[in-house]
């Protein structure tokens, strides 16, 4: 709070201020609790503020797993995005006060280099978003061949599959149907990690 003074004290009467609370992990029990925690926060917050005019609240979290394999052991599957319905409760909750709405992109906050640069590699995988409440995923397991050629076939599962956004015009959707095609336009698990952001 006491932080928050100190901006209100020294801010100029016409500044855009940006408050970002970033909740981190969430999964959907704990969405009560971090609902409770927001709401807590956002009312002695505006209040200290309340003489400054162009206040936005930006609240960010994460719902995506550190490994898709620790939801299962499959090659495709769904993840609910918890964060949206922490959202949604923060909204409802506040109608008084602009709250924006931020995430992870689809990732954990949780590094795992490990995986990656000390074990055997890692499992292509592409995560195209459907809807404001789930994301499907696809993967291969790469078994001696190039990682670019095994990002191809997981494309075309992709676009073969009736959740594809296939109406979405966007760089994220066109990648993965350039990759479906045959094109190559990335093999590293961060090139992947962006279609999906």
């Amino acid at each position: 709070e006491e932080e928050i003074k100190i901006i209100r004290d020294n801010i100029k009467e016409d500044t855009q201020l940006f408050i970002f609370y970033d909740q981190g992990y969430i999964v959907d029990g704990l969405i009560k609790m971090a609902t409770a925690r927001a709401v807590d926060y956002l009312g002695k917050t505006s209040a200290i503020l309340e003489t400054v005019r162009n206040v936005e609240y930006i609240f960010t979290s994460t719902s995506f797993p550190d490994s898709v394999t620790s939801l299962s052991g499959n090659m495709d599957g769904h993840i609910k995005c918890s964060e949206m319905l922490l959202y949604d409760q923060i909204i409802s909750a506040v109608k008084d006060i602009k709250v924006s709405y931020s995430d992870y992109g689809s990732i954990t906050p949780k590094r795992n280099d490990e995986a990656a640069y000390y074990s055997r590699g890692w499992t292509p995988r592409i995560v195209p978003t459907i809807s404001k409440q789930q994301i499907y995923y696809y993967r291969q397991k790469r078994e001696k061949r190039d990682y670019a050629d095994v990002y191809i076939d997981v494309a075309k599962k992709c676009i073969s599959d009736s959740l594809f956004p296939s109406d979405v015009d966007c760089w994220g959707v066109k990648t993965i149907r350039s990759a479906a095609t045959g094109f190559k336009p990335g093999a590293t698990p961060s090139f992947w990690l962006s279609v999906r952001m």
